[in-house]
């Protein structure tokens, strides 16, 4: 059977052409609403009706079609935007390819209605199966509306595959939250079967943008990082925009937006260096959350890769992967603030901590009052009873004088004897209580003595709650490098440990965030905290100005021993703790040719392995701070573990393999001694941040005083 070979006819190449350019609605949308943002439009409505396929319309005020260009505008690959080769390694535009508009038409029904901004004339025109119908001059407003109705009906085998009404919403809807975020100086509205759906208003801005579009929960996990630019000779990458908090990742990576030159682009250099900087600080299986934005030199971009130019190729990958791997973890260390438990790092606002600072001075000036009546009603009673009594009562004063400042000045030196042993704490309170007895007791005649007594005044170290039930802790101060930039604007100076003023303005710490940064440098290294205790033999609590703080024994152990092993194993100085008997494992032979590839890192990092027989390995030394496995299994585990993320072949990352042992190692559930929790808290304070443990657990948690006085009806 003879074939020849024949050209295809002209409508027939623009609907396979459509194919690959208009995949569905939201392809169709997204054409529509490139075109108005390269318009300059500064307002745009998008309205679909049945997930797009019934109607798609775009409304834009942007610089409109003059009307003896509409046809040419839909002819297949006529453009405005390119002239010569040349202007393909400058591209600054979001469409280039002279497609999406034949392509629409080619599939559908089409009506446009635009007036170009310097004409007083509009112009109405109608396309059918790819070429005008109808062009007439018509009244509107300057730019451009093209409604889009019967999406594929000249192409039922396509209209088959759609996917349901709702399916195609979502795709839209996706696609409409993106380009709004790539452009937050643009108004759009989006009106789904008549129902408004999404409405931003200009802004420049993005934190605003991204609170009407995403989660209330998901947005106030975000952080604005300040913008920052690298050069590499003419060329540079701007890298600004939001990162999520660690404990804000999500079970995929739809959080995880990129716009590059404009443009809302999938692509796995970008994809990889993001998720490089958060390895370690999110738990497995979860994603990290960002909106980026990144403004590179056109001569480095490579955008005509697909029709659908949702797809990019970098000229140097590899400077892009380590540029924005170095934003965001500047980024994380700056700005990662400690996980709370009143609602994942949102906080209460402005107006609520008003509210309760104004409850609680309302509820002080009250006892106060009560406190000063009641106070001279004694008195005067004492007066009435026995006149005689007056150098008594003179000495009463002066004596809870004496104990109120005591009792200040206890308060004061806390911190210095709280961490000591608490058996010579206990001795040490009960000199300072014999001590302050005696003084009393030389001060005061025994009349006065038992006058006192009979009254209920109690004397020794007698804590200002027991005394007052109303009484409301001085608020805890902390120390502020003024280089420090990485602490809140609440946060502020106190007087140091060893009773030196500090000339810093001195103010309260506030019941919201601090960032980890903070935390560890002005709690943890500063001292500036109680050891209230530990919970479960797990969970250390300390207790620091308005904030509670919940630290994971085990996950801050297990990344204190991560940082150690990596710093030795990167410095060539492993201590080796040697096993007498040495443990023996056997491996399969595709599991010793593995074990063959990866032997040196092993050996890097601290472990001592010799071959033992064909199919079998002998461990006879293990890094220091690792202690001593438990069994056998550890290394056979540590090796199936290994195997299964499929590194075989390729450098085994020393991170990696150090992040896995760390697991094995150190144990949970164990009852620390207060020098055990001391040595613990130290061995923190050379964490950098994020605060997690290797496999991205939170180790800090923090509970604000607002969030119990909200869990107890009192707010």
């Amino acid at each position: 059977m003879k074939h020849d070979i024949k050209p295809l006819n002209v409508q027939l190449i623009n609907q396979i052409a459509a194919g690959e350019v208009i995949e569905g609605p939201f392809s169709a949308v997204k054409e529509l609403v490139e075109n108005a943002i390269d318009a300059r439009a500064t307002e745009i409505r998008v309205e679909i009706v049945n997930g797009g396929k019934s109607l798609i319309a775009v409304t834009d005020n942007g610089i409109g079609i003059p009307g003896d260009q509409i046809k040419t505008a839909f002819l297949p690959h006529t453009t405005s935007k390119l002239r010569t080769i040349d202007d393909l390694q400058h591209i600054n535009t979001l469409g280039f390819r002279g497609e999406a508009l034949a392509s629409i038409a080619a599939v559908s029904r089409v009506e446009v209605q635009t007036r170009a901004e310097d004409s007083l004339v509009g112009y109405k025109a109608i396309f059918e199966n790819g070429s005008m119908q109808v062009l007439e001059e018509a009244g509107c407003p300057a730019g451009t509306r093209i409604t889009v109705r019967d999406l594929f009906y000249q192409t039922p085998a396509r209209l088959k595959f759609m996917k349901s009404d709702g399916a195609e919403t979502s795709h839209i809807t996706e696609m409409l939250t993106r380009l709004a975020l790539s452009r937050t100086d643009i108004s759009f509205q989006y009106v789904n079967n008549n129902k408004i759906m999404l409405t931003t208003r200009k802004n420049t801005d993005p934190n605003q943008t991204v609170l009407s579009l995403f989660p209330s929960e998901l947005a106030h996990g975000l952080t604005v990082v300040e913008e920052k630019t690298y050069q590499k000779g003419d060329y540079f990458i701007t890298i600004s925009g939001l990162i999520g908090q660690p404990h804000s990742s999500r079970g995929n990576r739809n959080y995880q937006v990129f716009f590059v030159n404009g443009r809302s682009v999938r692509n796995d250099v970008l994809t990889h260096a993001f998720e490089r900087a958060y390895e370690g600080a999110v738990m497995v299986k979860k994603f990290p959350v960002g909106i980026l934005y990144v403004s590179i030199s056109p001569e480095l971009l490579d955008v005509n890769v697909h029709p659908s130019k949702t797809s990019i190729k970098f000229q140097e990958p590899h400077w892009m992967e380590e540029v924005l791997l170095d934003y965001v973890q500047q980024g994380l260390q700056k700005n990662t603030e400690i996980v709370s438990a009143g609602g994942l790092g949102i906080g209460p606002t402005a107006t609520e901590l008003k509210m309760g600072e104004e409850r609680r001075r309302v509820e002080r000036l009250k006892q106060e009052e009560n406190d000063r009546i009641s106070h001279n009603e004694d008195k005067i009673s004492n007066v009435y009873e026995d006149k005689h009594e007056d150098k008594t009562i003179d000495l009463l004063i002066d004596d809870q004088m004496n104990i109120e400042e005591n009792i200040k000045q206890r308060n004061a030196n806390q911190r210095s004897w709280e961490h000591n042993n608490e058996t010579s704490t206990n001795e040490g309170r009960n000199n300072e209580m014999k001590h302050d007895r005696m003084q009393r007791e030389s001060s005061t005649d025994a009349a006065s003595y038992k006058r006192l007594a009979t009254e209920d005044i109690s004397f020794g170290f007698v804590s200002e709650e027991d005394r007052n039930p109303s009484y409301k802790p001085e608020p805890t101060y902390i120390t502020v490098d003024s280089t420090d930039n990485s602490l809140n604007d609440d946060t502020t100076a106190m007087p140091s440990n060893n009773g030196d003023k500090v000339k810093q303005q001195q103010q309260p710490i506030s019941a919201e965030h601090i960032s980890q940064q903070a935390f560890l440098n002005n709690v943890l290294k500063q001292r500036n905290y109680k050891i209230v205790g530990q919970a479960f033999k797990t969970y250390i609590i300390l207790e620091s100005g308005l904030a509670l703080y919940l630290v994971d024994q085990h996950a801050a152990h297990e990344r204190v021993v991560y940082d150690q092993l990596l710093a030795d194993a990167q410095n060539g100085a492993v201590e080796i703790q040697e096993i007498m008997d040495g443990q023996i494992v056997e491996l399969t032979l595709a599991e010793m040719e593995w074990f063959r590839l990866h032997e040196d890192t092993f050996s890097q990092m601290g472990f001592i392995i010799e071959p033992y027989g064909h199919q079998a390995i002998r461990l006879t030394g293990v890094p220091y701070h690792l202690g001593m496995p438990a069994h056998h299994e550890f290394l056979q585990q540590l090796i199936d573990e290994l195997i299964e993320q499929e590194w075989s072949g390729a450098a085994l990352p020393m991170e990696k393999l150090i992040r896995k042992a760390c697991r094995y190692a150190i144990k949970a559930h164990d009852s620390l001694m207060a020098t055990e929790i001391n040595a613990l808290l130290d061995q923190m304070t050379q964490i950098q941040v994020p605060l997690t443990c290797p496999h991205g657990r939170p180790i800090v948690l923090q509970i604000r005083d607002y969030d119990l006085e909200k869990l107890f009806k009192r707010v």
